[in-house]
């Protein structure tokens, strides 16, 4: 299946204009096992179905990836473009996948939603937003004890630096940094946070906020 998934990925990305003509050239090489690094950390996990929330999913990547891997969890797909969840639940239905659902909505709007607030087991972020950012945008999501993967790149420490006041404030702590390198030779690190408190009700801050004034 996953050969049908990656042409799915890129005729989709070619039509709609999802991807640039390189990422699209690159899908297979470098986007689908950046996307199943994921897998690598959590191969020792429990196997029980698991909540988990895919923060800015842009083309499907990684939820959509993910979600072909792990039919027994259930993705949810946020994006606030509408094109992108049309295309990655086009793709969806295309492979009759049966735990993915689309949400087109902010995140700073979605996360004081009280059918999404601190009821997920995981959310994944990859390419969405500086860390002090990305972090208050994905914590409300977050029950107690769950986690966020962040997908980043070689930069990431000047990152962490700058969201230890976030994650303070968040109440959510740095559990894991997972390094690994592409078949190209690129370095890359998903950040692994752990939620250990309930998200203050302000947060996360609306009307932009947390991208104009980070934490």
């Amino acid at each position: 299946m996953q050969r049908r998934l990656i042409e799915l990925f890129q005729n989709q990305a070619k039509s709609l204009n999802l991807l640039s003509e390189k990422d699209c050239e690159l899908i297979e090489s470098k986007h689908f096992p950046d996307c199943l690094e994921f897998l690598n950390i959590w191969h020792a996990r429990p196997k029980n179905p698991c909540k988990v929330l895919d923060l800015g999913t842009g083309g499907g990547m990684p939820g959509l990836i993910l979600a072909e891997a792990l039919p027994h969890y259930n993705f949810t797909l946020v994006d606030s473009r509408g094109k992108k969840i049309k295309a990655v639940m086009n793709i969806s239905d295309n492979l009759s996948l049966q735990n993915v659902r689309g949400i087109v909505n902010r995140f700073e709007i979605l996360a004081h939603e009280p059918e999404h607030r601190g009821i997920y087991d995981i959310v994944t972020a990859r390419a969405v937003a500086p860390l002090p950012v990305l972090l208050e945008y994905a914590v409300a999501f977050l029950k107690v004890g769950g986690l966020l993967f962040a997908w980043k790149g070689p930069n990431f420490h000047k990152e962490i630096s700058k969201a230890q006041r976030a994650m303070t404030k968040l109440n959510i702590k740095l559990e894991n940094q997972h390094y690994y390198r592409l078949p190209s030779g690129e370095s890359r690190v998903i950040l692994v946070f752990k939620k250990i408190f309930d998200t203050a009700k302000n947060f996360p801050r609306s009307n932009g906020k947390p991208k104009k004034s980070p934490l």
